[in-house]
């Protein structure tokens, strides 16, 4: 009896330290290779960064490419995001249906894993980098924290 309400009250606690709030909404715009503009159903806006992933900003080289793998994925279809909330800026794994839209973003060779600590995006890079594909087409190429200013 005690294992089955302490399971009960372990279930029922909140999330800590993890994502806690999904959301779904329709993707209205894609303004680079890990931001979008979905609309949810009160009509609202909102801005998304992809968690997990860091594209070229749209002037470096294959920036329009990321852009338009993202909207390819993704523009005008719903998608299930999933943040710890959903305030001014946010930002959240993005799924069309079960597919994790930034690691396909990675598995294309469009983005940079951000996140060392999530195994899945780090495999998911190393793998567009041992194809060549994408970003890695270059040898060396220019990562977008080092082309942003202020």
């Amino acid at each position: 009896m005690r294992r089955c309400v302490l399971a009960v009250c372990l279930a029922a606690m909140p999330w800590v330290g993890g994502y806690a709030a999904e959301m779904t909404a329709e993707v209205v715009s894609v303004s680079e290779g890990d931001t979008l503009v979905v609309q949810d159903s009160d009509q609202r806006q909102h801005t998304v960064k992809l968690s997990g992933i860091d594209a070229p900003e749209l002037l470096q080289a294959f920036g329009r490419k990321s852009r338009f793998s993202l909207k390819d994925m993704v523009y005008l279809k719903q998608v299930r995001l999933v943040a710890e909330n959903f305030s001014h800026n946010v930002s959240a794994q993005v799924f069309v249906g079960e597919i994790d839209v930034g690691k396909m973003q990675l598995l294309r060779g469009m983005a940079w894993a951000a996140d060392s600590d999530d195994l899945a995006y780090v495999e998911a890079e190393k793998m567009a980098r041992a194809q060549r594909k994408g970003i890695w087409r270059d040898r060396e190429p220019t990562p977008p924290w080092r082309c942003r200013c202020c």
